[in-house]
């Protein structure tokens, strides 16, 4: 690493959302560790900044919420390497797969509001395109509830995104395969219901759904339903990304840490991987979910559709959201992994304890990992 890229991100560290547990902070970032190994088994830990280099991230923003509380977010690295530009925590990285539990939040919203039903098949809110027609689902339609719970047995996992200079699809184009969408027909390849099937071409079908239901664009659904009412003020559907926003990007980098062409990928399957947002953002929203779970005030969802949201199904994943442990260390999670990002939540509602975690690096994983285990570690978390 180049001296000054050193320099870069140790100046990054003074980037803070609040003064809070200073000591605590400094632990965490200066005691990382792979994982398989402990203090006891070894007595090596690593820092921040060494494990960035190691995994070849240029840059990272995490943020937590202790009892309930946005309580403190910090900023490493930069945004832009070429430029040494510092990211800090207003910079926006891709969230990729979080974007399917903000989408099913909207959802969720127009249940509460009689607009949808979980359980009436999808193809009654469709128009320019419709779930095909087979065996599997004459007797069993495609529903709401299955494709937010991965149980449709919806095709295509993932999306590789749209280089810049490509030319994007319609997301009626994305579900039929057709150029210039660089996917697959999305359909169901086994009975809907039966299983689990991580399907984001499911979440396709559930953001055309939206749309032509409420015959509003997706951002616009967004703003109304998620971000308006959590505050969520760097949080945004724009694919491509409007001048307002780009001002304060974090450019994606592959696992050897070179640049994304042109800086990121765009992603028109907005429900499932197409929101831009921050650490802080993210726990916002989990905190005002939460709080609707557990029949506190909150401005998001009715305790129903809290609730209904947060029970796990097949896979042990609930509505959009994967479900973990019963209890006291009952938590909600996701993931996201988009051409140049990671990114990871991790959220106990009955605590109030989370961490948000976005890195503008392929090679992240295991890092966000060290960091989700060195925070629980210092805090205590079950």
């Amino acid at each position: 690493m180049t001296s000054a890229l050193v320099l870069v991100l140790f100046l990054s560290i003074s980037f803070i959302f609040g003064q809070d547990d200073e000591f605590l902070i400094d632990r965490i970032i200066t005691n990382l560790r792979p994982k398989g190994e402990s203090s006891e088994a070894t007595h090596t830990s690593y820092s921040l900044m060494e494990r960035m280099e190691y995994f070849s991230v240029p840059g990272i923003s995490f943020a937590v919420s202790h009892r309930g509380r946005l309580t403190w977010a910090r900023t490493f690295g930069v945004k832009d390497k070429e430029n040494l530009l510092l990211c800090d925590t207003n910079t926006l990285f891709q969230a990729a797969s979080i974007s399917k539990p903000i989408s099913t939040t909207i959802l969720l919203s127009l249940v509460d509001k009689g607009v949808l039903e979980l359980d009436k098949p999808v193809n009654n809110y469709l128009k320019d395109w419709q779930v095909p027609f087979s065996i599997l689902t004459e007797t069993s339609p495609v529903t709401l509830r299955q494709l937010a719970s991965h149980s449709a047995g919806m095709t295509v996992h993932g999306f590789p995104g749209y280089a810049a200079g490509q030319t994007l699809p319609t997301i009626s184009q994305i579900l039929g395969g057709f150029p210039p969408a660089n996917t697959q027909p999305i359909f169901s390849a086994f009975k809907p219901g039966t299983r689990f099937q991580y399907s984001g071409g499911g979440f396709c079908i559930i953001q055309l759904a939206l749309t032509e239901t409420t015959h509003l664009d997706f951002q616009s659904l967004a703003q109304k339903y998620v971000f308006q009412p959590t505050s969520m003020s760097r949080s945004t559907f724009e694919q491509p990304l409007s001048a307002g926003f780009l001002d304060n990007v974090a450019k994606g980098h592959d696992k050897y840490g070179r640049e994304i062409k042109g800086g990121w990928h765009t992603y028109p399957e907005l429900a499932a991987a197409g929101l831009w947002t921050t650490p802080s953002d993210l726990l916002k929203w989990a905190i005002a979910l939460a709080n609707a779970w557990q029949g506190l005030q909150s401005d998001l969802l009715s305790r129903s559709s809290a609730k209904e949201m947060l029970t796990a199904r097949l896979g042990s994943c609930g509505l959009g959201i994967f479900i973990s442990s019963n209890g006291e260390s009952f938590s909600f999670n996701h993931g996201g992994a988009n051409a140049g990002y990671r990114s990871f939540l991790l959220f106990f509602p009955k605590t109030g304890d989370g961490i948000a975690i976005m890195c503008n690096g392929d090679g992240a994983d295991d890092l966000q990992n060290e960091i989700v285990r060195a925070v629980i570690a210092e805090y205590g978390w079950n």
